[in-house]
């Protein structure tokens, strides 16, 4: 049950961070454990990620001690901006190790600003859904329009007693209140 999933492993340095799937903007623990030279954890050590993102730029994270109760582990946070593929590459001072690895993060799907509105995928959606399209220019036209619409027919919505739950629960109180009541006054 306390198994980490092993993103990136070398001789002396495993790397490994959550969430497992990231998204842009999501805040990435970066967790290593890293050991010295003669394979005990190290408590205190200069290990430093090195991130390049898919555009190019690079970003240094150096990562912390854990704690004095976790041996060799040592961790950070990053932030991916952008999605795409980033590469990561880990060094350590101490021991002269250096780990390579990848790290895909997902893109999330936000909307374009400044970018103009496409009027013919608008005009085909508002025929498809029998809707209608009209300028800016013309919504108090819209509104007046809007108005003089007819009042809706109301729904009738039918509820079949007899096949209720509740139908069949009180004809068994029912009965148990029959039942119970002959008993009372002895009729077998």
């Amino acid at each position: 049950m306390a198994y980490q999933r092993n993103m990136a492993q070398g001789e002396s340095m495993r790397l490994f961070y959550s969430p497992d799937r990231p998204q842009t903007d999501d805040v990435l623990t970066l967790n290593a454990n890293v050991t010295s030279v003669g394979g005990d954890p190290l408590l205190d050590g200069t290990v430093v990620v090195q991130i390049v993102s898919p555009s190019g730029k690079t970003e240094s994270v150096r990562l912390q001690p854990g704690g004095e109760d976790s041996w060799g582990l040592f961790t950070a946070a990053f932030t991916p901006r952008e999605h795409g593929t980033y590469a990561m590459t880990m060094t350590c001072r101490e021991n002269g190790a250096m780990l390579e690895t990848t790290l895909a993060v997902q893109g999330t799907s936000r909307e374009k600003l400044g970018q103009p509105a496409r009027f013919d995928v608008l005009k085909e959606i508002s025929a498809v859904t029998r809707g209608k399209m009209t300028a800016a220019e013309d919504v108090r036209d819209l509104l007046d329009e809007l108005a003089g619409l007819p009042e809706p027919e109301p729904v009738v919505r039918r509820l079949r007693i007899w096949c209720h739950p509740l139908w069949a629960g009180m004809i068994v109180v029912l009965l148990g209140i029959f039942w119970t009541g002959r008993k009372m006054i002895g009729v077998i």
